[in-house]
């Protein structure tokens, strides 16, 4: 009897232990110098091979490969991006390296065309992620809504343990706030307001209503920018669920900080001004929208 219900407990313990492992990778000794790589499910056998190659990782363990799909990017930013934005297809994809306890974020980006390493960097943070490279690629020219997907999930897998949901969820609608108001006012000038009101969270400030849109109305005004009332009404919600969610905000207040002090010093550059720069900029905007256009008409969908 006895030797019965000890061979029914391990099996009981087994299916478990299958059944809840069985969402990522687990590399139960993750070391500074490994590696995960999260490729877009929507890339020819070409285009992978070349993601692979850019990355230096053309024989990679499939046990450090991890896949996204359009369907998981949607999951993660479809209440705060139009659908339109996501895209019908998933290409960018991202390389993460583990660092150094302390090393912090660093992120640099090829291939896409709208979102900066910034604008990355603060998501992933936010998220959970840390002490990580993160190298975001793209073989055809995408906006890259795709890879912060693909950043929580290779980081993920390289911890072998999932990042807290409420973290991860504001940190989808932190991207998603700073890509629509880059629209408007500028991709530095949205990631610098939005590190500001971060910055006051981590400080213990913006408890109450009107202390938010003192902070945003302060921001605004010391970055040179204007908001409509929605988007006012974007950020308030934004500071709102980032001090509900279960952020670490001593560590997030250093990330923060360190990407606030990058986005202001390029902020402050006379040459960032320049017309040529402002002209580069229209014309790298125009010519993602031009290609996205092109793909929904020959290629089936637009990638992000």
């Amino acid at each position: 009897m006895w030797k019965g219900l000890g061979r029914a407990f391990v099996f009981s313990f087994l299916w478990v232990f299958l059944v809840v492992g069985i969402g990522h990778p687990v590399y139960a000794d993750a070391a500074p110098g490994d590696v995960v790589v999260a490729v877009g499910a929507d890339l020819t056998p070409e285009q992978r091979e070349q993601v692979l190659r850019t990355f230096g990782v053309q024989n990679i363990p499939q046990d450090k490969l991890v896949v996204v799909t359009n369907a998981e990017e949607h999951a993660l930013l479809g209440k705060y991006l139009p659908k339109a934005v996501i895209g019908t297809r998933a290409i960018s994809s991202v390389k993460v390296t583990l660092l150094e306890p302390g090393k912090g974020l660093h992120v640099r980006t090829e291939g896409i065309t709208y979102l900066t390493p910034a604008q990355y960097q603060s998501a992933a943070a936010t998220a959970g992620v840390k002490d990580a490279e993160i190298y975001v690629y793209a073989p055809v020219p995408v906006s890259g809504t795709a890879a912060l997907t693909g950043i929580v999930k290779a980081f993920e897998g390289l911890e072998g343990k999932t990042l807290d949901p409420t973290a991860k969820d504001v940190a989808a609608e932190e991207f998603s706030t700073n890509y629509l108001l880059s629209e408007k006012i500028g991709k530095e000038q949205a990631t610098a307001l939005i590190q500001r009101l971060k910055e006051e969270i981590a400080s213990g400030k913006l408890r109450d209503p009107k202390e938010i849109q003192d902070a945003i109305d302060r921001a605004a005004r010391e970055l040179g920018v204007t908001l409509s009332p929605e988007d006012r009404a974007r950020l308030e919600e934004l500071v709102r669920h980032l001090r509900e969610a279960n952020i670490d905000w001593n560590a997030l207040a250093r990330e923060t900080a360190k990407i606030k002090q990058e986005v202001e010093k390029f902020l402050q550059d006379p040459a960032t001004q320049s017309f040529l720069q402002k002209a580069w900029s229209f014309l790298q905007n125009l010519f993602i929208r031009v290609w996205e256009w092109l793909s929904q008409v020959f290629g089936g969908g637009s990638g992000s």
